[in-house]
Formats: structure tokens, C-alpha cells, sequence
């Protein structure tokens, strides 16, 4: 892989994962981005990416 990639366990990849970030996390947005942000007991950040 390239040289950002990120392993499995860096990424959000369930549906059920981003549906507990909208709902049970904060939210920061301007015109071109909304951030959503939700602390875990992981040890490690994770990151999800939706476009639309």
C-alpha cells in the first residue's frame, strides 16, 4: 500500500460503528466538512470516511 494507508484495525468499516459515532458522538462543521468524533477504550484512534 501507499505510504498513508492505514491497517483494518485503524478504520471504521461497519455500518453499526458509524452509526454509534452520529448518535453518541460530537460534532464539529463549517461549509465544506463535518467532523464527527466519539472516544473509545481501544488504546488507538480509528477513522471512517463518508462522502456524499
Amino acid at each position: 500500500m501507499g505510504k498513508y494507508s492505514l491497517k483494518k484495525s485503524e478504520h471504521l468499516r461497519k455500518n453499526s460503528d458509524f452509526r454509534r459515532v452520529y448518535s453518541k458522538g460530537k460534532s464539529c462543521a463549517d461549509h465544506f466538512i463535518v467532523l464527527f468524533v466519539l472516544p473509545n477504550d481501544l488504546g488507538r484512534n480509528r477513522i471512517g470516511l463518508s462522502v456524499s
